[in-house]
Order: structure tokens, then sequence, then C-alpha cells
């Protein structure tokens, strides 16, 4: 590996409340992304051995003089999008594999919004995990609506920067 530290490892580093939150997120990703393969069993699995990649890849191509600028809630964010980006190809009986998979993206953002006590986070984290989500895919990430974030006590979330990251690790 080309890399001294993982993004998770960083989390635990800096503050331990998230990284615990983050083992709790992981276990319901987990079980949540079985549920993808039911309708694409002819695609790429989008389970969360496939989420687990997304975060190793971006362990790597982030180098680590810019890891050491985000803050944690920025890491914390960008890797419960890498874990589930794909939230939204769970679809239910009767609809159609294709319209899922074009919408996955903004599924993704709208299942944020609607479940986010069910991963442990509040609403305002869910919409920035799910604004992240929905941008590895199909949007203008120079859009407003991935414009800096103010979150907590006047912690910067650059929105855009953590798209482009989780789509960027995604395109290759």
């Amino acid at each position: 590996m080309s890399y001294e530290i993982s993004l998770l490892k960083l989390v635990e580093h800096m503050d331990k409340e998230l990284y615990g939150r983050l083992l709790q997120i992981k276990k319901s990703a987990e079980a949540l992304l079985t549920y993808t393969h039911g309708k694409f069993p002819y695609y790429t699995p989008h389970d969360f051995h496939h989420s687990a990649n997304v975060e190793e890849n971006l362990n790597w191509l982030i180098p680590d003089d810019v890891k050491d600028k985000m803050n944690s809630y920025e890491i914390f964010f960008l890797i419960c999008a890498a874990w589930l980006h794909d939230w939204g190809m769970i679809g239910t009986h009767g609809e159609d594999p294709i319209n899922i998979r074009d919408e996955h993206h903004i599924r993704t953002e709208r299942y944020f919004e609607k479940m986010y006590d069910k991963l442990n986070l509040s609403e305002h984290e869910a919409r920035i995990v799910g604004r992240i989500s929905k941008g590895h895919r199909k949007v203008d990430l120079n859009a407003k609506e991935y414009d800096d974030i103010i979150f907590g006590q006047s912690i910067r979330i650059r929105t855009r920067l953590l798209s482009a990251l989780v789509r960027d690790r995604l395109n290759k």
C-alpha cells in the first residue's frame, strides 16, 4: 500500500466517539447492502464488499498530506458515503431494475433523508452523507448544492471535494 494510515484509523485517532459510531454504521451497511443483489443478479455486486473496496481505494487515492488537512467529520462522512453510496440499488418487487440503476444515486440520498435514524446518524449528518452519495454519479458537482456546508460549531465540510473523491474512485 502506498499510504501510511487509513481513513478509518485517522478517525479512530482523531475522535473515538465518531470511530465507535462508524463501527455501528458498518454493521448496518453490511446488513442493508445484502439486499442489493436481488434485483441485479447479472450486475457487479453492490454489496458491502464493493463498498469496502471503495473505502480501500480512497485510502491510497488520497495522499496522506491531504488526509491530514481533513477534519474528523469530513473523513467520517466520506467513509459513510463510501460504504452506503449504493443503498439506492435496493429495489422492491415490481420495480424496473434499469430505472433503479439509473436513479440509485438519487434514491440513496432519499433513503438517508427518510431512514437516518436506522444508521445512528442525525438528520443533518444524513443529509450531508446523502448529498455526497448522490454526487457519486450523474450530477453537476459545480451546482450550489455542493458548496461547502458548515456543520456543528463552524466545522467546514467540503461536500464537493468529498463527492468528487467518491466519484473518482468509482470511475476508475
